[in-house]
């Protein structure tokens, strides 16, 4: 089980990653979509690595508001860089905002076979 800084470093980590992704992912949605999807691919191996959206969502009543204000201010970045996105490439938007619904899911399904796991050991 990771500590509560270790969970916050790794949350601000991946909202940093995706924030600097959402540049590429406009750059690199062309007619051919190959760079596209591989930037896509990376993203999502290293999320699934490192987002712990249920771990998190159990700290949440020991966090203070100053150690989650970073991590606001980063999603709010990602929220307003999906915003300009839909504006200049609407399908591409879509088509990120469904990759971060995905994510989620597999976060917390990897999060409950981890914890089915271990109350079986």
């Amino acid at each position: 089980m990771q500590t509560k800084e270790e969970i916050l470093q790794e949350a601000k980590l991946v909202t940093i990653v995706e924030l600097c992704s959402i540049p590429l992912f406009l750059f690199t949605y062309t007619d051919d979509k190959t760079f596209f999807w591989i930037i896509l691919i990376l993203l999502d191996s290293f999320l699934i690595k490192h987002l712990h959206i249920m771990e998190f969502g159990k700290l949440s009543e020991s966090i203070q508001k100053k150690e989650i204000e970073p991590i606001v201010i980063l999603n709010i970045g990602v929220i307003l860089g999906y915003t300009v996105v839909a504006f200049k490439n609407f399908p591409l938007a879509i088509y990120l905002i469904i990759n971060d619904i995905v994510m989620d899911a597999i976060s917390v399904f990897i999060y409950i076979q981890k914890q089915n796991k271990d109350d079986k050991a």
